[in-house]
């Protein structure tokens, strides 16, 4: 066996990439550190200069802007402004009518209960949501989308994979893309386009929409595309890697004549990746999805409901991917002691001593925990239910 330029340890005799050397953790370092910087730069700091010279960077700056643009927002905003100026008045008539009340006066009572009443009207929020660039959710999510996919790709990449990755960007892949970001981007517009107004449902008015500030919106529409190349080229790594790993799975299984340790290694070690892997795409995904959560529970903005179903789905799409060579090593490993058990009880002369234990202790072996495995289902449940957690706690 000789090693590959710090990756897995090719076995030439079997063809396959079943043991894998330690990673340089400094280039480990070094290739994360650039992955957050340009995450940070492409998904936080070009959409916040354009946002800033746009107007749409602070809360004030959006409203005059929605104002202006919008008349049904506007008409919202200046009922609301009338309401409060109203409430606020009858407030202070009522604060002095108190103060010259007498203690025993019978009026006290009533007077206290109508200035909590209009307390109360006071805290209800406004009907729609003005939503600039500071402080907004994307204002983090696409950072932190960006530095999970490019983690995944640049760090996590299935070990022993045949393709580079500037191979990895053929038609096929470039293809997938654009179905993913047709997947994305159709209820995406849907909400846009088709409900523009208050009186069709809509209650949220942000910075990105084209209504509002048209080159933010153009920014959101690349951060989609980048984004959907990246979730492309992990759906075609991942999937091309589970193929190839099936193949020299089953040829190192055959030839294996007793119960092989590089399989029940490589079992441990694809669960772990795998186990990084979902959680560098679902924090990403987690943000993602609750920015639709909030709009729709908290907001009231029922269009985000098509948004929200598609992209659990592209998330659990991605989780199930990722995870196929994880299954396919499992897969692997459960046949083999299979096989291990069958060649032993077929034996035309069994061993009389220890047989049973050594059938038992064959049936136990295994790489990963039955509590972590209940664990990780756990998890998976949780982080995908978190983001409506969150939105109806809130």
């Amino acid at each position: 066996m000789e090693s590959v330029g710090g990756g897995p340890v090719y076995d030439s005799r079997r063809n396959t990439h079943l043991v894998y050397a330690t990673m340089n953790p400094l280039k480990v370092l070094r290739k994360f550190g650039w992955i957050a910087l340009l995450s940070v730069l492409v998904g936080a700091v070009l959409p916040g200069l354009v946002a800033f010279h746009e107007g749409v960077f602070f809360r004030d700056q959006t409203e005059q802007r929605v104002r202006s643009r919008r008349a049904d927002a506007d008409k919202v905003l200046e009922a609301f402004d009338k309401q409060t100026a109203r409430i606020n008045l009858e407030i202070s008539v009522l604060d002095g009518k108190i103060a010259a009340a007498g203690p025993g006066d019978n009026a006290v009572p009533a007077l206290i209960s109508l200035r909590q009443a209009d307390r109360l009207q006071l805290e209800k929020k406004l009907a729609i949501s003005i939503q600039p660039f500071y402080l907004h959710v994307l204002m983090y999510f696409w950072p932190v989308m960006y530095c999970g996919l490019s983690t995944v790709i640049f760090i996590l990449r299935p070990s022993g994979a045949q393709r580079s990755l500037r191979s990895t960007l053929r038609a096929p892949t470039l293809l997938l893309a654009l179905g993913i970001f047709v997947g994305f981007v159709v209820p995406f517009v849907f909400r846009v386009f088709a409900a523009p107004s208050f009186a069709q449902g809509r209650t949220v008015y942000a910075y990105c929409n084209p209504d509002i500030s048209l080159v933010s919106f153009l920014i959101q529409l690349l951060n989609f595309v980048l984004m959907c190349l990246l979730l492309a080229v992990i759906w075609t790594e991942w999937s091309e890697f589970a193929s190839e790993q099936r193949v020299a799975l089953l040829q190192a299984s055959e030839e294996a004549p007793a119960a092989d340790f590089r399989l029940l290694s490589e079992l441990s070690r694809q669960f772990f990746r795998w186990q990084v892997t979902f959680l560098a795409i679902s924090v990403g995904f987690a943000t993602y999805t609750g920015v639709f959560w909030t709009q729709i529970v908290r907001n009231g903005d029922k269009r985000f409901w098509y948004e929200a179903i598609a992209a659990h789905g592209i998330w659990v799409i991605t989780i199930v991917l990722t995870a196929t060579t994880l299954g396919v090593t499992w897969n692997t490993w459960r046949r083999h002691k299979l096989r291990i058990i069958t060649d032993l009880i077929n034996q035309p002369h069994p061993p009389a001593d220890g047989f049973d234990a050594r059938i038992t202790l064959i049936r136990g072996l295994g790489a990963v925990s039955n509590w972590n495995v209940v664990f990780s289902i756990a998890t998976i449940i949780t982080t995908l239910l978190v983001p409506l957690i969150q939105a109806l706690i809130k």
